[in-house]
């Protein structure tokens, strides 16, 4: 399966956003990750409908788009998801996380399911048929520059572990904290899919496009 980076937009410098984006696409990333808070899920806020539509007619990078809300059902329509973008919610935000992942496959969407720290991986093993990727959270979602929560690392190698079991080769999308330090030890553990930031392409050493190219070095090594 093929590694995939997806700058995450949080970290991007608004008054520069298309400087930002073409930097991010001379670079050659697959994904743009945006992250949409509520301020009651996560304490907060951040972006909505409009600065998705200005990414989408700056850049053509495809959209991967995190949704960090309660009711992530009152949310999603309003942000107009075109066919063969991502998305992902919290599986404790919705009471019915299977009926909600149904409804999106039917816009042709890649869906998955985020995870928190504190919510265990067992919550997707019912899910399974009906998701395309997982976005596992390495931090407490709600803040971009957090340290690495260690324990994240060992629910990884679970996670593809029981994948891999189960003859299952899902996606799994890791965000927060993946530095140059670290990213190819994520790769080798099972992620597949690295959501990058201020320890990465958005640092002050390499900046946008040498740093994604330093981690496509380090993950194909």
């Amino acid at each position: 399966m093929k590694i995939k980076l997806a700058p995450s937009m949080m970290c991007s410098d608004y008054g520069h956003l298309a400087d930002d984006l073409e930097k991010i696409g001379r670079a050659g990333a697959d994904l743009l990750h945006c992250d949409i808070m509520d301020g009651h899920y996560v304490p907060n806020m951040i972006v909505g409908p409009d600065y998705i539509k200005t990414l989408r007619r700056l850049s053509n990078v495809r959209l991967d788009v995190h949704f960090m809300v309660e009711q992530p059902e009152r949310f999603i329509d309003m942000f107009d998801m075109q066919p063969g973008e991502r998305c992902c919610f919290h599986f404790e935000t919705t009471y019915h996380p299977q009926r909600l992942l149904t409804e999106l496959k039917k816009n042709d969407l890649e869906v998955g399911i985020a995870l928190a720290p504190s919510v265990p991986e067992t919550v997707i093993y019912d899910l399974l048929d009906d998701i395309d990727f997982i976005h596992l959270m390495l931090v407490n979602p709600g803040y971009a520059g957090q340290p690495l929560i260690p324990a994240m690392s060992e629910k990884l190698i679970r996670l593809r572990s029981f994948l891999d079991k189960q003859n299952v080769p899902l996606d799994i999308e890791v965000d927060g904290c993946v530095s140059y330090d670290n990213a190819n030890d994520f790769v080798k553990k099972g992620a597949t899919t690295l959501v990058l930031g201020y320890f990465s392409c958005f640092d002050k050493v390499y900046g946008i496009e040498k740093g994604i190219a330093k981690v496509r070095e380090l993950v194909q090594s």
